[in-house]
């Protein structure tokens, strides 16, 4: 007796997935911002004219004009005194003693040229300070960001498996007899 067993075939096809992707992309364009900023220095002024004026020194122009006033008060001065001595000289013949005339020659003579000195702290002003003010400007320019985003894909093409079974070999019984020659096969 021999026997065979059935085989069953199997042909198989393999599932495949293939992914195609494109990759998500970000470009970024930027504008720095900026700060500008402009400033002026402040300042203090410092007239020291009266200060050098007090030492003599002193424009020429200044020097002219206080000249000038003060040779106009000198010679209103001097003409005063001129007519004040020609007045007591007018009314010489009101007054009693000869003192008149005796006064006039005394101050002719030496009481006109003294004249007093004193003594002082050169500079006698101050100088004067002005204060300028400084200024800050400040411009500021805001920065900018943009933001192009596009979406990455992905594709997939899927092919599905396949399993196809098949008998590749039949079952199969064989007797043999040998006494009576049975010879049978299945």
């Amino acid at each position: 007796m021999r026997s065979q067993f059935a085989l069953i075939g199997m042909n198989i096809q393999k599932p495949q997935l293939n992914l195609r992707t494109t990759r998500p992309s970000v470009n970024i364009q930027t504008t720095q911002p900026k700060i500008i900023m402009q400033s002026t220095q402040p300042k203090v002024l410092i007239d020291q004219t009266e200060c050098f004026a007090d030492a003599g020194i002193k424009s020429p122009e200044r020097m002219t004009n206080e000249n000038a006033q003060r040779a106009k008060q000198i010679a209103l001065e001097n003409v005063a005194k001129v007519a004040q001595h020609g007045d007591q000289l007018s009314d010489i013949h009101l007054v009693h003693d000869d003192s008149v005339i005796a006064d006039q020659a005394l101050y002719n003579a030496f009481t006109q040229f003294e004249h007093e000195y004193g003594y002082g702290v050169v500079p006698m002003h101050s100088p004067r300070f002005t204060p300028i003010k400084g200024e800050l400007n400040i411009d500021v320019q805001k920065g900018s960001v943009n933001v192009d985003y596009q979406k990455g894909n992905v594709e997939n093409n899927f092919v599905r498996g396949k399993v196809e079974t098949y008998l590749r070999q039949k079952n199969s019984l064989e007797i043999t007899v040998v006494n009576d020659k049975f010879d049978l096969k299945v």
